[in-house]
C-alpha cells in the first residue's frame, strides 16, 4: 500500500514483465525490487498529479504509445501489458506537466557559463549558424538537467512523506 493506494502481486508480475521486455538483461534477482520501485513511484506520481488537477490530451499520450508500441519487437503484448503501458505513458506525460508547472520557473541556466563552454570548444571552423545551434542546444541541455534535478528531488520528497506499508 503506498498511501492507501494499493500495489498487487499482478502489478508487480505485469511490471516484471515489461521490466524484462526493456531490459533483458537485467538479472532475475533484482526484478521484483526494480518492478516494486517502479509501482511505487508511479503511485505517488498519479496521487500528486490528481492533486495538482494536471490534465493532458489524448492525442500526444496515444501518438506515443503507438510509437512505443512499434519500436517493441513483440509480435503480440497481453491486454493487461498493453494498458500497463499506455498507463505509463500517461503518467510520465502527466508528471512532466506537473514538474514544468511547478519548477520551470527555476530552471535557470547561466549564459555566461555556455558562453565560456563554447569558447573552450573549437567553433572556428563552424558558421554563426552553427555555433548559434550549438549554444541552443547547450542552454536547452541545461534547463532539462534542472529539471530532472527538480522532479527527482521532488519525487524522493514524495516518497519521504509517503505511507508505504508492505504486506
Amino acid at each position: 500500500m503506498v498511501n492507501n493506494i494499493p500495489i498487487t502481486n499482478i502489478d508487480i508480475e505485469n511490471e516484471i514483465f515489461l521490466i524484462k521486455i526493456l531490459n533483458p538483461s537485467i538479472s532475475e534477482k533484482s526484478l521484483s525490487n526494480i518492478a516494486l520501485r517502479n509501482l511505487i513511484d508511479d503511485a505517488l506520481k498519479n496521487e500528486e498529479i490528481k492533486k495538482n488537477n494536471i490534465q493532458v490530451l489524448n492525442r500526444p499520450i496515444k501518438k506515443k504509445y503507438k510509437n512505443f508500441l512499434s519500436k517493441l519487437n513483440q509480435k503480440s503484448l497481453p491486454e493487461a501489458i498493453k494498458k500497463n503501458i499506455y498507463s505509463k505513458i500517461k503518467t510520465e506525460v502527466s508528471w512532466t506537466k506537473l514538474i514544468l508547472k511547478k519548477f520551470s520557473r527555476n530552471s535557470y541556466v547561466n549564459i555566461n557559463e555556455i558562453e565560456e563552454k563554447i569558447k573552450k570548444i573549437d567553433l572556428s571552423s563552424k558558421n554563426n549558424e552553427d555555433q548559434f545551434d550549438t549554444k541552443d542546444k547547450m542552454i536547452k541541455s541545461e534547463k532539462n538537467k534542472n529539471i530532472n534535478t527538480s522532479s527527482n528531488t521532488y519525487l524522493n520528497k514524495l516518497k519521504n512523506e509517503a505511507l508505504i506499508k508492505i504486506y
